[in-house]
């Protein structure tokens, strides 16, 4: 029976959360690794597997064909979820992105790039895109670098469907250590790094939704991990909240865009061919980063100790903005299977 999941993590220390660029190896290391502020979704989905792993089978388990059937063959792969139907996670059905609440129950994601502005739509050759989405070089698209406005680093507090404006550092402090031996060498200098962590500073905590198809009885097994530990991240420690319901994140986020004309992504934000969505947009105001997630296969044996990286992609940040045409929102921008895995959620 197929089951919805309002989860809280809040967190006991400072986190990290790795992105593109983590430690390496010893072949080629980055020596200053700064934490992303939010897990990725398939950090997420990894953690619920495991947990629905150790809850219906043990972590002792050997039986491969029985471990597919509780949690899907391989980890999560962005490609392999652009189908409708989407990868098969098991009994893990879906996950939604990842927001922040607090003690007022307030929900908070990233601020609309334009919001506050004016947007000019009257031209539809100018396109506003960043760097590293189109070709810079194209005479129709005028890159921009969008950190020349201040709300690339802002967030949207949502309460009764009114919007407030937050700096980061309203929400978020950093914490640093140095000098950390990553790897055992001959001498310090070898062994030095910086490594920059993130902490609430306030009473937030992570929030997002799941559906989980459990058997009877694994439901109730499933809820006495309510207040537990779990380690998301590089270990980080955080303390798990489980609730049965449902939020409809779209609903609850609505107040952020009132035109018919525009989406606001509330997720990372992925398509096959983006210049292709690019020919339908008027305008997009947004920000890309590196995707990349590890591969895990588990009908093989030892496979999860041998992850290997997958193809990098470029995705769209949350708070970007796409003016599209009227007509094409549906056809060029939904996609079930990447919904179902936290992407491409917008309002």
């Amino acid at each position: 029976m197929e089951r919805k999941y309002i989860i809280k993590l809040k967190p006991l220390s400072p986190f990290f959360f790795g992105g593109e660029k983590t430690f390496g190896n010893k072949d080629s290391q980055n020596y200053f690794a700064v934490s992303e502020l939010l897990p990725q979704s398939s950090s997420i989905i990894g953690l619920l597997r495991f947990l629905i792993l150790k809850n219906n089978l043990g972590l002792g388990c050997k039986d491969n064909q029985k471990i597919i059937v509780e949690i899907g063959k391989q980890g999560f792969v962005l490609k392999d979820s652009l189908s409708a139907k989407g990868q098969d996670f098991g009994r893990l059905k879906s996950v939604s992105p990842v927001f922040i609440t607090d003690s007022d129950d307030a929900l908070y994601t990233r601020l609309p790039m334009d919001y506050g502005y004016m947007v000019e739509k009257s031209n539809a050759k100018v396109s506003h895109i960043c760097n590293g989405m189109v070709d810079i070089t194209d005479s129709e698209h005028n890159p921009f670098n969008p950190k020349t406005f201040d709300n690339w680093c802002a967030w949207a507090k949502v309460k009764d469907g009114k919007v407030a404006k937050v700096a980061e550092d309203e929400i978020f402090a950093f914490d640093e250590r140095i000098g950390i031996n990553k790897i055992v060498k001959s001498s310090d200098k070898d062994n030095f790094f910086k490594q920059k962590l993130v902490r609430f500073k306030g009473s937030h905590e992570f929030i997002f939704t799941a559906t989980i198809d459990f058997e009877d009885g694994q439901h109730g097994d499933f809820m006495k991990l309510d207040g537990s530990s779990v380690k998301l991240g590089a270990s980080s420690l955080f303390r798990i909240e489980l609730q049965e319901g449902d939020m409809d994140w779209a609903a609850e986020f609505k107040c952020l865009n009132t035109e018919l004309d525009k989406i606001v992504l509330l997720s990372d934000f992925f398509v096959e061919d983006f210049s292709a969505l690019y020919k339908k947009c008027l305008y997009v105001w947004g920000e890309s980063k590196p995707y990349r997630s590890l591969i895990t296969d588990a009908s093989e044996e030892h496979s999860w100790s041998n992850h290997k990286k997958s193809a990098l992609y470029r995705v769209l940040k949350p708070g970007s903005v796409i003016f599209i045409e009227k007509g094409c929102i549906d056809e060029t921008v939904r996609n079930e299977g990447l919904t179902k895995a936290g992407f491409n959620l917008f309002v």
